[in-house]
Order: structure tokens, then C-alpha cells, then sequence
């Protein structure tokens, strides 16, 4: 009788099988571009591929969630992801690997709010629900788990304010 497989096993097998498709995939595109010349073609395609992968990111931004204009991503080849129940202000500038999302399994539409004019350092995380006011800036590594007041700098995981805008 066999071993049982290992807990997550077979999500490795599925991974390497993802990557051995996709191995395969890039081969038979270059086939049919190049012809029998694919063979050395990596030669001298190698730079073009590799600048082309770095535009292109491992992006997660669900439909559901509501983004305003000027939505920006700044160093596109770190992914980022946005929840589907996040509701974005205008002007929103990530500078990769920012994950804004929920901690609860059952979140609504609504539960994550980011205002106007918000900025989110490198490889920084929202987890909600919470609120994040206007011209917010968050600080690369930071960790939100609490609201965040309007012109509010903060750093730090936990997240603290370095400094708040004074009254307007």
C-alpha cells in the first residue's frame, strides 16, 4: 500500500506543473515566431524577455473594488494586491508589493476606505476593516490593522504616526 501524500503536496506537484506549462508554452510561442532558429534564439532575446517580464507584475486587483482616477503603481514588476470589498479615493500611489485587504473571511463593500490623495510605501499592508483619511502617507514595511487620521504619516509594524497634520 503507498504512503499517503504529504500535507501540501500536491500543491507543489501544481505549482511545478504550472511552471513546466508555462516552460513549455514560451517554447512552442518561440517555435512558431522563429522556426527551427528558437533553438539560439535566447541568445539574443534573454535581455528583451527579461525587460518585457518586469512590466508586466503579478497584479491582484479585484473588478468589485471601487478605485478612483489616478490610480498609479510604481515599480510594477512587485506585485499588489486590492481586496474586493476596498473603496479608493482619487490619486491613489502604490509603490509595489502593497496588499490591501481584510483580516475577516466575510468582509462587505465598504469595510476598507482609503481617501484622497493616499500614499502607500514599498511592501506595505492595510488589513482591515479600517479607514485611512486623506493625504495619508504610509511608510514602506508598515503594517495597518487601525485607522489612520487625514494627513497622518505613520510608520511601523504595528503602525504609529510619526507625525499628524495640523489642523486645517
Amino acid at each position: 500500500m503507498p504512503f499517503p501524500a504529504r500535507r501540501g503536496a500536491t500543491h507543489v506537484s501544481l505549482a511545478r506543473n504550472e511552471r513546466r506549462r508555462s516552460r513549455i508554452a514560451r517554447k512552442r510561442f518561440w517555435y512558431l515566431l522563429l522556426g527551427g532558429a528558437h533553438r539560439v534564439s535566447w541568445l539574443w532575446m534573454w535581455p528583451i524577455y527579461g525587460w518585457c517580464r518586469q512590466l508586466g507584475g503579478r497584479h491582484e486587483i479585484h473588478t468589485p473594488a471601487q478605485i478612483g482616477c489616478g490610480f498609479r503603481v510604481i515599480h510594477c514588476s512587485l506585485a499588489c494586491g486590492v481586496s474586493p470589498c476596498a473603496v479608493i479615493g482619487q490619486n491613489l500611489y502604490l509603490t509595489g508589493g502593497n496588499f490591501i485587504g481584510g483580516r475577516r473571511l466575510h468582509m462587505k463593500p465598504g469595510d476598507i476606505q482609503l481617501g484622497d490623495n493616499v500614499e502607500l510605501g514599498l511592501c506595505s499592508l492595510l488589513i482591515g476593516p479600517l479607514n485611512v483619511g486623506d493625504r495619508a502617507r504610509i511608510g514602506a514595511g508598515a503594517t495597518v490593522v487601525k485607522d489612520v487620521p487625514a494627513g497622518a504619516t505613520v510608520v511601523g509594524a504595528p503602525v504609529r504616526i510619526l507625525c499628524a497634520e495640523v489642523g486645517e
